[in-house]
């Protein structure tokens, strides 16, 4: 494995929530680099659209960007398998603020770059007052440097 090289990763994706519809994940990017163990750590920044983001605000889709701190990693045989794991603050539009988790694991394709996979998140829309945290569920594909 390289170390102390930057590592990027870009996911497109769809998500569903309480809502009977889904949101659209057009772009998420993460940029970071590489630490001594397996792990890479660094930001990621993302957009969304849809009804996973719950609350329809003045007749507009709701749309959120979302702000993470990341870390991700390679695993298994071959180093098919990435998972990724990181949480933050979302803001659902204008600017209501959402505490989330996430987890990404995805599965490479043969070209090593590319690949699959599926991710939960929980968020608890604070500027909404939600009562408790509430869950995503979406499937993804990307590319990735590491």
């Amino acid at each position: 494995m390289q170390r102390g090289r930057f590592v990027y990763a870009w996911w497109i994706g769809l998500n569903l929530g309480i809502s009977p519809i889904p949101s659209f994940s057009p772009a998420t990017v993460f940029l970071g680099g590489r630490t001594r163990g397996p792990w890479a750590v660094g930001y990621q920044i993302g957009l969304s659209l849809g009804g996973a983001e719950r609350y329809f605000g003045e007749g507009a889709i709701p749309v959120a960007h979302r702000h993470h701190v990341t870390g991700m990693r390679s695993f298994g045989r071959n180093r098919r398998g990435l998972v990724a794991v990181g949480g933050g603050a979302a803001f659902v539009w204008p600017l209501s603020p959402v505490v989330e988790a996430e987890t990404r694991v995805a599965v490479r394709f043969e070209s090593g770059r590319w690949h699959f996979g599926g991710l939960v998140r929980l968020g608890w829309d604070i500027g909404h007052r939600e009562y408790a945290p509430m869950p995503q569920f979406g499937l993804f594909i990307g590319t990735t440097s590491l």
